[in-house]
């Protein structure tokens, strides 16, 4: 019986090693496969009713371990830097097994759907980082044009700048109803008395004299800016002439636009309405239809804190202090041409994005990162994923948006070639101590049978 019992606490030894020493040249096989995670053979004691022992080896995933972060060239590739998972499937119907991986060397497959190099297929969240896990298909489609609906200009003008000064004030480019871009330059003129007349916009019918209206008290010096399209709605450009007045109450307006009046010289195709510092100008593009005309609302003033209109006479927008020359803050439109798709890529919020040669970034995905109690009760599958089992608990999605993503990067395998090949020498040196147990238990039942004869 004793040498039963040793033969079968030998011949479990031999298989355990044999385990450990196959995930041991599996390990060593992986050590440059992206997101591979090192397999373990743990092993460990049991004992039988007859009070005989052995042994037996259970894989246990070695997840904790993070791989090296290294630099990728491709924008779809990135590394999961915390402790999660990537969900994962084989297709795309999204009725198939859901795995998780770490391996994220991701790129569109000829449908456009992001396939690691194992060939799975990334499942995430909508761009707006809520709902039901989706596979992520790029749309490669072209971004229509967007017309632009809002600008901001802010400067301050040299309130120190002689009468009659001209002081070119840059360019606001924006996009019209047909997709088309529109600059309009600005032109800055001085004044520093009240009434008169200035340049800028031509006399005529629709235009009146041009003059400007008398200053009230205390708010001096004026400026008016003319904006001027470069491209005409018309048959000839077509201007706009804002005049504010600055006030100069010291340590209540001084300094700060207090008032602004608007005049065309064309307002079938270019007007304008004023708000607090927010000049709403009604736009036509050149060979349009007469109407709707396209509205832009241009913020002159201090932007409010509640979001709405911006206010005249409160710090952030346009003022009037003693200068050299102008000193632009802001100048820009929203709003763009069309543009076609040039590549997809994943930033490091997990933000997967649509690139388009008008410059314009659209998210399409938000990467989504699922946790576990216990990673290391995970299930290692074919292709460097994973199942949840009863040991790794039920996995906890949520969005990568707040971090836990390196973009243009690759995670290594975690496995240490020493280590293994350490550990592998000693699985082979049991396995061959084993090996001798098992001869020499098979002679004392050989001396055993003798005995008895």
């Amino acid at each position: 019986m004793m040498s039963s019992s040793a033969l079968g606490s030998a011949l479990s030894a031999l298989f355990a090693n044999r385990t450990a020493i196959d995930y041991r040249a599996a390990n060593i096989a992986n050590a440059q496969t992206d997101g591979y995670k090192a397999v373990e053979a743990r092993l460990s004691s049991y004992v039988t009713q007859g009070a005989t022992g052995g042994v037996l080896a259970t894989p246990v995933l070695s997840s904790a371990a993070q791989g090296a972060i290294l630099q990728s060239a491709a924008a779809t590739s990135f590394a999961v830097t915390g402790s999660g998972f990537l969900p994962v499937q084989d297709g795309t119907s999204g009725s198939g097994e859901t795995l998780f991986t770490r391996r994220a060397d991701f790129a569109p497959d000829e449908n456009g759907f992001l396939r690691n190099g194992a060939g799975k297929v990334l499942y995430a969240l909508p761009a707006n980082g809520s709902g039901p896990l989706v596979p992520v298909q790029i749309n490669r489609a072209a971004l229509p044009a967007q017309p632009t609906a809002n600008a901001v200009y802010a400067a301050n003008l040299p309130a120190n700048a002689p009468a009659g000064s001209v002081v070119n004030g840059g360019t606001v480019t924006i996009t019209d109803a047909q997709g088309q871009a529109q600059s309009f330059s600005i032109t800055w003129y001085n004044r520093s008395t009240p009434g008169g007349t200035l340049p800028g916009v031509p006399a005529g019918a629709t235009t009146g004299t041009g003059g400007i209206p008398a200053s009230a008290a205390g708010t001096i010096p004026q400026w008016r800016a003319v904006l001027t399209a470069q491209t005409g709605s018309a048959n000839r450009p077509e201007s706009l002439a804002l005049d504010f007045s600055f006030g100069t109450t010291a340590g209540v307006d001084a300094g700060l636009p207090v008032s602004v009046n608007v005049q065309s010289t064309n307002p079938a195709t270019l007007s304008a309405a004023t708000t607090g510092g927010r000049v709403a100008i009604g736009y036509r593009a050149p060979g349009a239809a007469a109407a709707p005309l396209q509205q832009i609302n241009v913020e002159f003033g201090a932007p409010a804190a509640s979001g709405g209109a911006s206010t005249l006479g409160a710090p952030g927008g346009l003022t009037s202090f003693g200068a050299t020359g102008i000193s632009i803050s802001r100048s820009s439109a929203d709003g763009y041409p069309s543009g076609t798709f040039v590549g997809a890529g994943i930033d490091s919020g997990g933000q997967v994005y649509a690139s388009y040669t008008n410059g314009q970034r659209v998210a399409q995905y938000q990467v989504a990162v699922a946790n576990f109690a216990n990673a290391g009760g995970l299930v290692a599958g074919n292709g460097e994923a994973f199942r949840a089992a009863d040991a790794s608990g039920t996995p906890t999605i949520g969005s990568a948006a707040g971090g836990g993503i390196a973009s243009n990067a690759l995670e290594g395998s975690n496995v240490d070639l020493g280590t293994e090949i350490t550990r592998s020498l000693v699985a082979q040196r049991a396995y061959s101590a084993s090996a001798r147990l098992v001869t020499t238990s098979d002679e004392m039942l050989k001396e055993l049978l003798r005995v008895r004869r």
